[in-house]
């Protein structure tokens, strides 16, 4: 009995306990997250003081990259017009710190104060894992220029700097900071939480998108997406439908609107056609899988799990890998429709698009707008990156490609800004053997020959070689050398064929006439000693720079080299 009262006396502790481990928690995490705000603030500040890139570095480590850092505050809206930003409700981090260089050189000064989290009965509706702070911002320590900022942070990271902007709930009566519902939904929707995400749409999302389109006339229609995607796993059809009505249907202009015609049918579905995915409506409903290509550009891993391309595919039967072969022919067919192509190119290469793969893998190597003074909004610069290239060829190669096997072959032989892959080298070469030309032939010559990502095996590379023997002068040198160890009499025809031959280089026509001199001291190959005529071969190889057997080897890979030419975007 007393054991009883023991156990039922602690056990009314219990709850107070979890109650305080709970606190501790949460108490534990504002102070967290309330320290990130302020490091971040004291970064800036300095940044700002002394435009050193450490504290540039440091607020980026604060920041997420996951989803992109967004900032939408007053300070950020004041700049824009200055830098002929496109007016918006949020800008990226770059834009932010390229308007804020400018602003320093006018001596613009920040500091941060009041840092304190939100308290819990301010957020009417909160996305788990995300934590909100408060801060007060002034500038150029003037206090009519002070305002007030809402930072919102997920995993001790910030994820958005926004207004902290208080409203009165019109139920309760109460005090309620205004949430971004979109930015929560596609907080959501990037953790791949359908569920959630359709909720904030509901809740407010879809509310304030139309208040946004009214205050910006065009928003955007990729922001239906999220809502599309996340109806579609929810099995919501009526919101599906909705989402794509307000994107294929949209408003270019005030009160107009346009209908999208596809093989001269207007665009117009029911619920039950996204259900049922109609096979009468097969044009119209190909569309639909296009938006989600267009939306998911450049991100093959998403249309994999898109919840459309996996609901058309119990209804269709078709592979996942279809649906990426059909979305890399889309990309590639309309890549003329915009005017920055390579955004489509590359997203076609993801999709695994044979010349889309090849032809990055070009404007790699030689960079693309690199000397463009002015690039306009929606161009890309490509920079000079072998490593990228080679690995665009090598995808290439694997599903077929001759020009991009042979051009790969000759970066792995070579090691030529990468890191030398003789098998690597030998598989691109003998990946080309239904269609060999000299390129190929020579490349497995001598791969042969110098037993490079294969046996060495002179009877192989000879049948090579000789296939090649008129596609460059030097190659009879290889054949010759061959016959030589055979003591055949051939040698000495390929040998003199070298000297027949004109821009032989002149290591090549060193060796060429030394080992013609020995044969003719020693009698080799058949020929009759003439010490006479070794002499004078002697005295001609003198004039001409000798080359180490290493020296002779990197000179004939660097025979492998492809010239091409950029194909037109």
């Amino acid at each position: 009995m007393s054991f009883i009262k023991v156990y039922v006396k602690h056990a009314k502790l219990i709850p107070c306990i979890i109650v305080g481990l709970i606190l501790s928690f949460n108490l534990s995490v504002r102070a967290e997250s309330t320290s990130v705000v302020k490091q971040f603030g004291e970064n800036l500040s300095s940044w700002v003081s002394n435009q050193r890139i450490t504290n540039l570095q440091a607020m980026e480590n604060l920041c997420s990259k996951f989803p992109s850092f967004r900032i939408g505050n007053k300070l950020m809206a004041s700049m824009a017009d200055k830098n002929n930003l496109t007016k918006t409700v949020t800008y990226d981090w770059d834009n932010f710190i390229t308007c804020l260089q400018k602003e320093v050189d006018n001596g613009l000064q920040i500091s941060f104060s009041n840092i304190q989290p939100v308290p819990e009965g301010y957020i009417e509706m909160n996305y788990p894992g995300l934590q909100y702070v408060s801060c007060s911002v002034k500038i150029n320590s003037s206090s009519s220029n002070e305002f007030k900022d809402l930072f919102i942070l997920k995993d001790e990271k910030i994820v958005k700097i926004t207004d902290y902007i208080e409203k009165i709930d019109e139920i309760t009566g109460k005090k309620k900071i205004e949430i971004d519902y979109l930015e929560l939904a596609r907080a959501a929707f990037k953790d791949g939480d359908y569920q959630k995400c359709y909720d904030l749409y509901k809740n407010g999302g879809l509310k304030q998108l139309k208040s946004e389109e009214k205050r910006y006339h065009y928003y955007g229609e990729f922001i239906f997406f999220p809502y599309i995607e996340s109806c579609i796993a929810m099995k919501d059809w009526n919101g599906a439908m909705y989402g794509f009505k307000r994107v294929m249907n949209r408003p270019l202009q005030p009160m107009t609107n346009r209908t999208y015609w596809v093989n001269g049918i207007g665009w117009k579905l029911n619920p039950e056609d996204i259900r049922d995915w109609t096979k009468e409506k097969t044009s119209l409903m190909t569309k639909l899988l296009e938006e989600i290509y267009k939306y998911y550009i450049g991100d093959v891993e998403s249309i994999r799990k898109s919840p459309l391309i996996r609901h058309s595919q119990t209804r269709t039967g078709l592979s996942t890998d279809q649906y990426i072969q059909y979305a890399s022919q889309y990309f590639m067919q309309n890549k003329n429709l915009y005017r920055d192509r390579v955004i489509w190119l590359k997203a076609a290469a993801d999709c695994g698009h044979t010349d889309a793969q090849r032809q990055i893998g070009k404007l790699y190597l030689t960079g693309y707008n690199l000397n463009k003074e002015n690039l306009e909004y929606y161009e890309t610069m490509l920079p000079c990156d072998t490593i990228k290239a080679v690995y665009w060829f090598d995808k290439a190669s694997e599903r077929g490609d001759i020009e991009a096997s042979k051009i790969a072959a000759s970066f792995h032989l070579g090691g030529i800004g990468i890191k030398k892959n003789e098998a690597k080298a030998y598989s691109c070469y003998s990946s080309c053997e239904a269609q060999l030309d000299f390129d190929v032939q020579f490349g497995l010559g001598i791969c042969h020959y110098y037993g490079m990502g294969t046996y060495k095996n002179e009877d192989t590379a000879l049948q090579y070689l000789i296939m090649a023997e008129d596609w460059h002068p030097e190659v009879p040198y290889l054949i010759a050398q061959i016959y030589l160890n055979k003591s055949d009499s051939r040698a000495i025809k390929y040998l003199s064929k070298i000297l027949q031959r004109k821009n032989v280089n002149d290591g090549i026509k060193h060796e060429t006439l030394k080992i013609l001199s020995d044969c003719y001291r020693l009698g080799k190959c058949g020929i009759s000693i003439n010490t006479e005529e070794s002499d004078r071969l002697a005295l001609e190889a003198n004039k001409y720079v000798q080359m180490t057997p290493q020296q002779m080897q990197d000179y004939f890979i660097s025979l492998t080299h492809i010239d091409f030419e950029n194909e037109p975007l």
